[in-house]
């Protein structure tokens, strides 16, 4: 049968004369051209859906929502963001521009807490046997810490310069820490717990289009950033006040899309004077240089074009038209400190934009760190210990930068 179809075509086109080959040619450029624009326009779609989607979450999903290094070891996950819940915290909600913003706040330890916490923890604690090297590698480093060691363990984790109680550096400092693209509000319940046990408050938002946070799309454009100044503004009204737990300063850190949200906050005009430091891990410059690295192993005819049609998409669907201003954009007008760190394996955001963002900044105190072999968002599971120490290293030094220049 197939013999007999090529035969039939072949004969036409032997049938031909000379007068019906421009014809021909025209008609078989059109075939290709509507082919052409059919295989743009549908995987500018799918592009546009898989990225706008929004993320909810099934209580019986447990690993939806997860980073990276979670889905690797997912019931150790698990039982730290449950470890994380058990600690005293509130759930707010706010309203903006006809949108439920949802986030957890955990006020900074007591002494008690801290005991009672670490107790728990030594009682449970629970060795696991490494499936891999690599699992085993990341295992070995922090087992030992179970993300809950402090200053009042004898933990070689223990953060030397944050004493909780009086000499806590910290005190009345209140850690943002945004998660990633299709993340969870707990996603970063390992980077919750090192903050509380340095003695920070934790406010954890979750960002548009992620559950319980509503929107119809996720913010891959970045373009309601400013929530977190909404919400940096509801903690100072809601906590300002009280003496015992008095939030005066912030730190934004972030993770991918949380970093590049961070980042825009730090070069924003408007950007509160309490914000002490930005902390950027593995964030973007932009939206458009982060599809055009996704797609680049595509060829040139169908990767500009795809792009060119997922942008149409986000406008004509999402309303949104352009990432102006762009991550990379608002570094260059940072007035706070800015610790970038970056993952060398990284190949969901490729290095040179962490170089390209820390080249472009404009605060006065930037530092770039770049963590060997880490992969993209597992730089505080590579880099183990030393990832808290030089985080809160930075974050002191800020501090008495912002002391300094808010003495009277």
């Amino acid at each position: 049968m197939y013999c007999e179809m090529v035969w039939k075509y072949a004969s036409i086109l032997l049938a031909l004369d000379s007068s019906d080959l421009p014809k021909f040619a025209v008609a078989f450029a059109i075939i290709i051209l509507v082919g052409w624009l059919t295989l743009v326009i549908t995987m500018g779609y799918q592009l546009f859906r898989r990225t706008s989607s929004c993320c909810d979450f099934s209580s019986n999903d447990t690993i939806k929502g997860m980073s990276a290094s979670e889905r690797d070891r997912p019931d150790e996950a698990e039982k730290m963001r449950a470890d994380l819940m058990a600690l005293p915290h509130v759930s707010h909600t706010i309203e903006k521009d006809g949108i439920k913003l949802a986030a957890l706040y955990f006020p900074q330890l007591m002494h008690s807490d801290h005991e009672e916490t670490v107790d728990k923890i030594e009682n449970e604690r629970v060795h696991k046997i490494a499936d891999s090297d690599l699992h085993a590698a990341v295992v070995d480093k922090n087992e030992s810490e179970h993300f809950f060691c402090s200053a009042f363990s004898q933990s070689e984790y223990m953060d030397e310069s944050a004493e909780h109680g009086s000499d806590n550096p910290f005190k009345g400092v209140c850690a943002v820490v945004v998660h990633g693209w299709q993340g969870h509000v707990l996603s970063r319940a390992k980077e919750a717990l090192q903050y509380l046990n340095a003695g920070f408050s934790v406010l954890m938002p979750a960002l548009r289009g992620h559950e319980p946070t509503g929107g119809d799309y996720s913010d891959l454009f970045l373009k309601h950033y400013d929530d977190l100044g909404t919400w940096m503004d509801h903690v100072t009204k809601m906590y300002g006040e009280d003496g015992s737990e008095k939030v005066h300063a912030f730190v934004l850190d972030g993770v991918s899309m949380g970093a590049s949200n961070v980042l825009k906050m730090a070069g924003d005009p408007n950007l509160s004077d309490s914000v002490v430091a930005v902390i950027a891990d593995c964030g973007y410059t932009s939206l458009r240089e982060e599809g055009k690295w996704m797609l680049h192993k595509l060829p040139a005819f169908l990767r500009f074009p795809v792009l060119i049609a997922t942008q149409v998409f986000y406008g004509v669907i999402a309303g949104v038209w352009n990432d102006k201003p762009t991550p990379l954009d608002c570094v260059r007008h940072a007035r706070v400190p800015v610790f970038i760190i970056h993952g060398e394996r990284d190949f969901l955001v490729p290095l040179r934009m962490g170089e390209q963002l820390y080249e472009a900044c404009s605060s006065e105190k930037k530092e770039l760190w770049i963590v060997p072999n880490a992969t993209h968002a597992t730089s505080n599971d590579f880099a183990g210990a030393d990832y808290r120490r030089k985080r809160h290293q930075f974050i002191e030094e800020s501090l008495h930068l912002f002391y300094k220049n808010n003495v009277t």
